[in-house]
């Protein structure tokens, strides 16, 4: 790990940023071509580099549900706790929320 582009694992020192804030970093693609051997010149062989960029907005998402206060006739007739099920339910969202983003960055 490291802050330089040939790290395995590269740190991303503007992540420091607030909220709102965007960050943009460049994406080198690996060169392609088979390359030259013995007497074969590099003249007229070479290859132009493949740069990519992305960007990353820092934002906040939240969500959640409305539980009626403690002793409400609401919650006495349920046999579960609600604020332990919206907690629960929370949880799953959040995870779903995180499987539709890994999908869209892997499409």
């Amino acid at each position: 790990m490291g802050t330089g582009a040939g790290s395995l694992c590269q740190i991303m020192t503007e992540t420091n940023k607030g909220a709102g804030d965007s960050i943009r970093w460049g994406i080198r693609m690996l060169a392609t071509g088979d390359g030259t051997t013995e007497n074969e010149t590099q003249e007229g062989n070479e290859e132009s580099l493949t740069r990519y960029h992305d960007t990353m907005v820092i934002n906040e998402l939240g969500h959640a549900h409305r539980v009626r206060n403690v002793g409400t006739i609401d919650r006495q007739r349920v046999p579960y706790d609600m604020r332990e099920e919206c907690y629960d339910s929370l949880k799953d969202w959040l995870a779903d929320r995180v499987d539709t983003l890994t999908d869209r960055v892997a499409a």
